[in-house]
């Protein structure tokens, strides 16, 4: 599992690659398994995203940022709320960088 995350805690904001450990894939599906499909999805800021690999696919999940309790997501521009922006930050900061670019 890999994921991207803009990273604030710098002067200069920039989005980081990383490796997410396996100790931590748990955790992220978990949040994830708790979302719930939004028909009316808003036009969030994207916070990143999560890239899960198998033998078989690759799954794209786009992270947003929604400053709420609840967190956004998307799968194949279907839009869902659950999970939340800082544990999805707190679990993608946990991985190693494998790159980075700044935020324009």
């Amino acid at each position: 599992m890999t994921g991207i995350y803009q990273d604030r805690s710098k002067d200069a904001p920039s989005f980081v690659s990383v490796d997410v450990p396996k100790s931590e894939w748990g955790e992220m599906l978990r949040l994830l398994s708790t979302g719930v499909k939004d028909p009316n999805s808003m036009k969030w800021v994207i916070l990143g995203d999560v890239q899960i690999s198998t033998k078989e696919a690759t799954l794209l999940i786009d992270l947003y940022a929604t400053g709420q309790k609840d967190g956004a997501f998307s799968v194949n521009q279907t839009y869902y709320r659950g999970g939340n922006d800082s544990e999805f930050i707190r679990l993608l900061s946990k991985g190693t960088p494998i790159g980075a670019h700044k935020v324009d």
